[in-house]
């Protein structure tokens, strides 16, 4: 048996792992996995997605039009693959690497379970454009600042771009075992309208691509929405990078920024827990020591969307309602949360954990740092986003408000915005935070 184990790679299209697989094995014994893992889904995990999960089941759902998917329900991998040794020879197990804390633990097992059992095992760089370590600075360590890092980034594709690899013809064999089940309809399914195939991704992007630096921000214009595609693989990282550069002619084009700045976030994640950094914790050491607000009715009224200003409510709204929020709403949110209410940012970054649908724990982490101030090249501490200077500026005629709020809608605001954000400045300046 010749395995590929899927994770967040769902698809076959320029999918280096599946690919390399059929390349040399000649297409022949090939079996397609993938594994519900019952930790993730139930075992109180406060970081689980209901709507994101929906997401990865609908993509499951849709490759398995195309070819074979045997399905599997299990506390981990090695349990699968275990019972399948019990009366079958695996040849070789195939994955593409991912970064997150929990997938290299999970991966690490799987490895030392195939060199126990002289099954061959590769995992391949298929998430990101570059492998963690290949983006360093003059020091030959790892970048701290986008900027730099970007920079880097984008000489090395003017150098040479990535490909895309042909798709090979290949049969999809069938196996069955005691963890093997169907899809998980048990779980409410989410109905979403997200692209979820390549041909979806590419048609949004030949329509908005031109006007995306110029529109990204603007509220009153829907996001491309194909962030849950790129969280689960559904179209690879270097394809969409052609794409964009193909269409515009213009490597610096705002969106392959974008994908660099994904691209920050895991390099950075990955090298600096190789230090003395944990994820979970502050890239600044400063934060260690401040006393945040507790958690109260603020919290409670922040999360349904109560907060009195409209934009804040539109925006939690919006992602309670769809799973989904703008990336301007989501800065003007965590900020409103982080220093107006000065609230643990953790808070935000569990409560998005569990509605975004584009969920991405590294991504998500970061990101909640970057407005709280507190990581890795992170915006000034003293900044705050005003949610009525930020409604003016990109949502003027009210559109998204209207869109997400009941034309009732009248709430008292909760704090005053002026006074909370003096109230911040002093606690970081007693801080010695600058």
């Amino acid at each position: 048996m010749n395995i590929f184990l899927f994770h967040r790679d769902i698809r076959v299209e320029d999918n280096l792992g599946l690919l390399n697989l059929v390349e040399e094995t000649n297409g022949e014994n090939i079996f397609l996995f993938f594994i519900y893992n019952k930790k993730q889904l139930y075992e109180k995990n406060e970081y689980f997605s209901q709507k994101a999960f929906d997401f990865l089941n609908n993509a499951l759902i849709n490759l398995s039009k195309k070819v074979n998917i045997n399905l599997f329900y299990a506390e981990n991998e090695i349990e699968v693959f275990e019972e399948i040794l019990q009366a079958n020879k695996i040849e070789r197990i195939y994955i593409n690497k991912d970064w997150s804390d929990f997938a290299l633990a999970r991966d690490k097992d799987l490895k030392q379970f195939c060199q126990k059992n002289n099954i061959i095992f590769k995992e391949f760089n298929d998430y990101l454009l570059f492998r963690p370590g290949d983006i360093l600075n003059n020091s030959n360590s790892f970048y701290k600042v986008f900027t730099p890092f970007y920079n880097n980034c984008v000489s090395k594709l003017v150098e040479n771009l990535p490909t895309v690899k042909k798709t090979l013809h290949f049969y999809t064999q069938i196996y069955k075992n005691s963890k093997s089940c169907s899809f998980l309809q048990e779980f409410k399914y989410f109905q979403t309208f997200f692209p979820n195939s390549i041909d979806q991704i590419l048609e949004i992007l030949k329509n908005n691509i031109h006007d995306y630096a110029k529109n990204r921000n603007n509220l009153a214009i829907d996001s491309n929405k194909i962030s849950p595609a790129i969280r689960f693989g559904i179209i690879s990282i270097r394809q969409l990078l052609l794409y964009v550069y193909q269409e515009t002619k213009n490597i610096n084009h705002e969106l392959i920024r974008q994908l660099i700045w994904r691209e920050f976030y895991y390099h950075f994640n990955f090298l600096a827990s190789q230090t003395n950094w944990n994820f979970g914790n502050p890239w600044n050491r400063k934060f260690y020591f401040l006393e945040y607000n507790q958690a109260d009715e603020k919290l409670k009224l922040w999360k349904e969307g109560k907060t009195g200003f409209p934009l804040i409510d539109a925006a939690i709204q919006e992602l309670l309602q769809t799973g989904f929020m703008h990336n301007r709403a989501r800065m003007v949110v965590a900020s409103f949360l982080t220093k107006n209410l000065f609230i643990d940012w953790h808070e935000g970054e569990k409560f998005f954990a569990q509605h975004l649908i584009d969920y991405d724990p590294i991504i998500n982490h970061h990101s909640w740092q970057w407005v709280a101030g507190c990581g890795v090249d992170a915006q000034l501490f003293t900044r705050i986003f005003n949610p009525i200077l930020q409604q003016k500026k990109f949502d003027s005629n009210n559109y998204y408000i209207s869109k997400f709020l009941p034309t009732n809608y009248q709430t008292k605001p909760i704090v005053d915005l002026h006074e909370t954000s003096n109230k911040i400045k002093k606690v970081f300046q007693d801080n010695h935070i600058d």
